[in-house]
C-alpha cells in the first residue's frame, strides 16, 4: 500500500532526531514535516 503524510508542525513540538530539515529550523519555527511510505 501506499502511505503519504505530509505535516506542518512547530518544531518546539517535535523531537530533535525527527528534525532532517537542511540547514535545521530553529526552534520556534514552522517545520514542514514529510513522510513518504511505500509497502
Amino acid at each position: 500500500g501506499h502511505l503519504i503524510k505530509i505535516g506542518i508542525r512547530h518544531s518546539s513540538h517535535m523531537e530533535k532526531s525527527q528534525l532532517n530539515m537542511t540547514p535545521p529550523v530553529s526552534a520556534g519555527k514552522p517545520v514542514f514535516s514529510v513522510v513518504i511510505k511505500d509497502e
